[in-house]
This record gives structure tokens, C-alpha cells and sequence, in this order.
């Protein structure tokens, strides 16, 4: 059985306003909802660790490289994080305080994304293994519960990778 690796991560929060609710994600260990993904990969990967090493490496623009870190190294993990020169320095900062090695790509996403993946590390791709987006999927769980077992009319999230879109979308399927 898989030891599952927390950092205290917490139902969070609604912010109810008459025109719309807020789901207050940011509540979470490293300030995202990448941390519902990180959680469930990572738990996932840790189990492997005899077969894919203690290195992995991951591409991101932020959250995703500080989340995949902060899991990763509370795991015994070693994470080097890819990110494009364009990403923001506090993200960066955040993703070093967490203990990752950062390297920073000139280029496209692709650029940054081939630059890791040829990493000698095993690659943890957030938004390619679906471990990560079963844990994307308890934000779909959340809201059928703190709605009363029912769904939101209409519900906006940001795109992005898409990782959480689909995450939830599966979610609510699963529902």
C-alpha cells in the first residue's frame, strides 16, 4: 500500500457573494489548487521510488513547480524545475524555498518542457500523468458536498493547461 504524502491540506473555504461564490483554493499548503494534483501524484510516485529514482523533474511557469516541489521533497524527493525565462520572480523564489533546483529556458513551452524532459530525472509531466488530475478531481467532490449534494448552475474556472478543467470535468462524471 502507498504511504500518502500531506502537507496539511484542508477543505477550503466558499466566499459567498450575491452574484457569485468563490472557492478559496489558495487556503492550500503552497497557495494553489495544484496542490489537490501534487498531493495524489506524488503519493503515487513515492510508492516507485525503488524502480524511478529519488530525482525528478518537472516543467512549469509557478504553481505547479512549487506545488510538484513541495510534495515531492516532503516524499524524499529530489525536484529540478524547468521554467520558461518569462516566469515571474516571486514564483520563482517560492519554488526555491521549497527546495527545488531551477533552471530557467529561453524559448517557447516546448522548449522548456523538452529541456526537462531530457533531464536525466524521471519526469513527473503534471499535466501528462492522470494521478495528478485524480487529485484535481476532489475540487469537483468538494463543491457537491459544501453545495448540499448538489451543483452550481454555472461554474468558471481558469483554463490554462487545462489540467484543472479536466480534472474537475472527470470529477463531476464521477459524480
Amino acid at each position: 500500500m502507498k504511504k500518502e504524502v500531506s502537507l496539511g491540506e484542508c477543505v477550503t473555504p466558499l466566499l459567498i457573494r450575491e452574484e457569485a461564490v468563490f472557492k478559496l483554493d489558495y487556503f492550500q499548503p503552497t497557495y494553489s489548487y495544484k496542490d489537490r494534483g501534487s498531493k495524489a501524484l506524488i503519493s503515487f510516485l513515492a510508492a516507485y521510488k525503488e524502480k524511478i529514482g529519488t530525482t525528478l523533474s518537472e516543467d512549469s511557469s509557478g504553481n505547479a513547480g512549487a506545488s510538484i516541489t513541495a510534495y515531492g521533497s516532503a516524499a524524499g524527493f529530489t525536484v529540478n524545475v524547468y521554467v520558461p525565462d518569462t516566469a515571474g520572480g516571486p514564483k520563482l523564489d517560492l519554488i526555491r524555498a521549497y527546495g527545488a533546483r531551477v533552471s530557467v529556458i529561453s524559448g517557447n513551452r516546448e522548449d522548456v518542457r523538452n529541456a526537462a524532459m531530457s533531464d536525466a530525472s524521471f519526469y513527473v509531466g503534471h499535466s501528462v500523468f492522470p494521478e495528478f488530475r485524480d487529485g484535481i478531481r476532489t475540487l469537483s467532490y468538494e463543491l457537491f458536498m459544501q453545495y448540499n449534494e448538489k451543483l452550481p448552475e454555472n461554474i468558471y474556472i481558469p483554463t490554462s493547461a487545462g489540467t484543472l478543467l479536466i480534472g474537475m470535468y472527470e470529477g463531476f462524471q464521477h459524480l
